[in-house]
C-alpha cells in the first residue's frame, strides 16, 4: 500500500511552510531541566526537578509561582530523599502553575504497593500539558486549594508488585489504591477542573481519580479514563456535584451509583462501558452507555447526538493520493479500535455503521465538525460510508474524494472518522479526535509529499503513477 505517513507529511510541510528550522533559546543554561518564575517575574533555572519542587516547598514564600518543564524527565522519586510519604513532599505554596510544555515526566522504580511517593498540593494547582508515566505509587494528591488540570495524561505502567500507590484513606482509615486523589479533610472544600486528558492504568483493578471527603464541585471535559481502572467518587461533602462532558470511561463511572456521594452527578455527550446499568443517583442527560456484562446498551438525549470517542474510533495524521487511473484522488485512513470492534460484535440490538465526514475547510470554518452543527449550520458536507474500503481485517477503512475540480487542487479538505451507532428509533454519532493540523489537506500538497518521497528513495511509484501525482503537483 503506497500511503504517504503522516510523520513525513508534517515535517515536509513544515519545512516548505517556513523554511526554517527550531533553534533552541540561547539564554537557557545548558542542562537546564526546569525553571521558576515567581509572581514577580523572576526566572530561575534548575539542573533537575527535584531541585525546582523544592524552591516550592515553603508556604507563602513562592505563591503564584509558574514553574516551567524544559525536556522529558526520568527520576526514581520527585526529589531525593525518603519514598514515603512525608512533609518532604508537600507542595507548600499556594496556587502555583506548572507547564508540561508537552514533555514527559516518568517517576519511580518497582518499590512494590507500601510506596507512598505522591507529590501532594494542599493549597492549590493549575498543571498544564503535561504526561506522567508512574512507574511506582507516585501520582499527584490534591488535598486542597482549587486544582486544574489541562491536558495532562497519566499512565501507570503494569510493574511487578505495583498498585498504583496505596494511600490512607482519611475517612475510613482503609488503604485506597489510586494514583490520582483529590482529598479534602475536615469538611473543607475544592473546586476541581479536569480539562482534557488522559487517565489510562496498564495493571487492573485499580483506581483512576478518587474523590475523598470534602470537595465541593467537579467539572471533568473532554476526558478519557482508559484500562482496568475505574472512575469513583465517595465521601464527598454535602451539596458536591460532579459535571462529566464529553469524556470516556471504559470500565466503570460510579460504583454503586451515588451512594456515597451527596450532590448532583450529570453527564453530558459521554460514553460509558460499565458491567452495570446507570447507577442510583447518576442523571445522563445525554450520550450512551453500554453494559457489557449484559451486552446491551442505552441512547440518552436528542436523536443523532454526537459523542467524542477516539479511544473507539480514529483518523490517521494526513492524507494519500488514490492512484486509479480513472479514479484518483485525496484519501483519508480511519482505525477502528479492537473495543470499538468488541462492541460492534457483542452488543445485541445495535446497528454499527463507520464512514468519514468530509467538508471544505473553507466552508466548515469556525462551525464544529459534526452531523448536528454542520446541518443546523447550512455547510454542504459528505458523509462517506464504509462500504467499501474497509480492510481484511475490519481495524481500517479509507475514504477517497475522487474527481476534484483542478481550481480546487489547492483548497484543503478536511476529514473526520465516525462511527454510527442505532437502537430502535435512537441514533448516535461517535467522533474520531480532529484537528486542522492533522486531517486536514490539500490534494496539490499531499501529492507534491509524495513526490519527494519518491525522489528520495523512501517510496517507489510506478510511471504511471507517478504522472498521476505530477499532474496533482503542478497544476495551478
Amino acid at each position: 500500500m503506497k500511503r504517504i505517513l503522516s510523520a513525513v507529511l508534517m515535517v515536509l510541510l513544515a519545512f516548505s511552510a517556513t523554511g526554517l528550522l527550531a533553534y533552541a533559546d540561547e539564554s537557557v543554561p545548558a542542562g537546564s531541566v526546569a525553571s521558576i518564575t515567581t509572581s514577580e517575574g523572576q526566572k530561575s533555572y534548575y539542573p533537575s526537578l527535584a531541585d525546582a519542587l523544592k524552591v516550592l516547598q515553603p508556604a507563602a514564600m513562592y505563591d503564584g509561582a509558574i514553574l516551567d518543564i524544559l525536556q522529558d524527565v526520568t527520576c526514581a522519586f520527585w526529589w531525593d530523599g525518603t519514598v514515603n510519604q512525608s512533609s518532604s513532599n508537600v507542595i507548600q505554596s499556594a496556587n502555583v502553575i506548572i507547564n508540561g510544555n508537552g514533555y514527559t515526566v516518568t517517576v519511580g522504580t518497582d518499590c512494590g504497593n507500601s510506596s507512598k511517593n505522591f507529590l501532594v498540593f494542599p493549597n492549590g494547582v493549575q498543571i498544564n500539558d503535561l504526561t506522567l508515566v508512574l512507574l511506582s505509587g507516585g501520582g499527584p494528591r490534591f488535598n486542597g486549594g482549587d486544582c486544574t488540570l489541562n491536558q495532562v495524561n497519566i499512565t501507570v505502567k503494569d510493574v511487578t508488585g505495583v498498585k498504583g500507590g496505596v494511600l490512607t484513606d482519611g475517612t475510613t482509615g482503609n488503604p485506597s489504591k489510586a494514583f490520582v486523589t483529590f482529598y479534602v479533610g475536615n469538611g473543607s472544600s475544592s473546586a476541581i477542573q479536569i480539562n482534557g486528558g488522559r487517565f489510562a492504568q496498564e495493571n487492573s483493578g485499580e483506581r483512576v481519580v478518587d474523590g475523598k471527603a470534602g470537595i465541593a464541585d467537579i467539572d471533568i471535559i473532554d476526558a478519557s479514563f482508559i484500562g482496568g481502572s475505574e472512575f469513583r467518587m465517595y465521601s464527598a461533602l454535602s451539596g458536591s456535584n460532579l459535571y462529566v462532558k464529553n469524556c470516556y470511561f471504559d470500565k466503570s463511572f460510579i460504583t454503586g451509583g451515588t451512594t456515597n456521594f451527596v450532590g448532583a452527578v450529570t453527564l453530558e455527550s459521554s460514553i460509558v462501558l460499565a458491567s452495570t446499568a446507570v447507577g442510583s443517583g447518576i442523571i445522563v442527560n445525554s450520550g450512551i452507555w453500554f453494559n457489557t456484562r449484559n451486552k446491551t446498551v442505552s441512547i440518552y438525549g436528542e436523536n443523532g447526538l454526537g459523542c467524542f470517542a477516539p479511544e473507539l474510533i480514529s483518523m490517521q495524521d494526513g492524507a494519500s493520493v488514490r492512484l486509479h487511473p480513472e479514479t484518483s484522488g485525496i484519501r483519508f485512513t480511519s482505525d477502528i479500535s479492537e473495543k470499538m470492534r468488541e462492541l460492534a460484535g457483542s452488543v445485541s440490538g445495535m446497528t454499527v455503521e463507520y464512514g468519514t465526514l468530509v467538508v471544505r475547510k473553507d466552508q466548515l470554518g469556525d462551525v464544529e465538525f459534526t452531523v448536528d452543527s454542520m446541518t443546523a449550520a447550512g455547510i454542504k458536507f459528505v458523509e462517506c460510508k464504509a462500504e467499501a474500503g474497509m480492510d481484511e481485517n475490519g481495524s481500517a477503512y479509507r475514504a477517497a474524494i475522487i474527481g476534484i475540480p483542478q481550481t480546487d487542487y489547492g483548497n484543503d479538505i478536511c476529514a473526520r472518522s465516525y462511527v454510527r451507532l442505532t437502537v430502535g428509533s435512537k441514533t448516535v454519532y461517535l467522533y474520531s479526535d480532529y484537528s486542522e493540523e492533522s486531517n486536514c489537506r490539500n490534494i496539490r500538497e499531499v501529492a507534491g509529499a509524495a513526490l519527494q518521497a519518491h525522489e528520495s528513495g523512501e517510496i517507489t511509484y510506478s510511471e504511471a503513477e507517478l504522472a498521476i501525482l505530477r499532474g496533482y503537483a503542478a497544476a495551478e
